[in-house]
């Protein structure tokens, strides 16, 4: 009996590989801004290792970062000097970084168009990680915040054909998610920091396919 099991998860596993083999791979690598509600305006990159299910249809697992830095500054003193340059002090009173981790499931349809122009649109589910840094050089205080949780993602875009397995793409994406601190409790009730990264963005990028 053990043996017969060890042969049909043998089987099973040997054919998902030989359907996963037969089958067009992609990589897709983008990079472009997001502009979420609970924060700045940011960079976001973006790459996607993707399986064809057909020639329209395809399934992709996807890890995005986004980065923010931000520092309020103000000047203390101006100054004269001899040769007429007139420098000014400055100082950093707080520093700001903040970064986004969405990790996604997506299915995307492309749509041939004229050649070598084509559209297409996808979505899927996300979880997403936020890390908020801040630094308040004038009290001398530090503090991380860590958030997470799930959310989706739709994207619609246009591509144009490089090759025979290659093609430049450009999309309008909209990330849906709102993020939750770690819960604690005050008076005997739950309390929780929430932070809604939903927000429209837009990236350029290159997709390259292969078997």
């Amino acid at each position: 009996m053990r043996c017969l099991k060890y042969l049909i998860v043998t089987g099973i596993v040997l054919a998902a590989g030989s359907v996963l083999a037969q089958n067009m791979k992609s990589l897709e690598f983008q990079v472009g801004n997001l502009n979420p509600n609970g924060t700045p305006a940011g960079v976001i990159w973006d790459l996607k290792y993707g399986i064809a299910v057909d020639e329209a249809v395809d399934i992709s697992l996807g890890a995005a970062f986004f980065n923010k830095s931000y520092t309020k500054v103000t000047a203390v003193a101006e100054q004269s000097t001899a040769s007429g340059v007139e420098p000014t002090t400055k100082q950093a009173e707080l520093e700001y970084n903040t970064k986004l981790f969405p990790i996604s499931a997506q299915a995307t349809v492309h749509l041939p168009l004229s050649h070598p122009f084509g559209i297409y649109f996808g979505a899927g589910l996300s979880w997403q990680f936020l890390l908020n840094k801040e630094n308040n050089f004038v009290d001398g205080i530090e503090e991380t915040r860590k958030y997470n949780g799930g959310g989706w993602i739709a994207r619609v875009g246009a591509e144009m054909k490089l090759g025979t397995r290659s093609s430049l793409m450009g999309e309008v994406h909209y990330n849906h998610c709102t993020v939750k601190g770690d819960e604690d409790k005050k008076q005997g009730l739950p309390v929780w920091d929430e932070v809604d990264v939903t927000g429209l963005g837009f990236k350029v990028g290159l997709r390259v396919e292969f078997y």
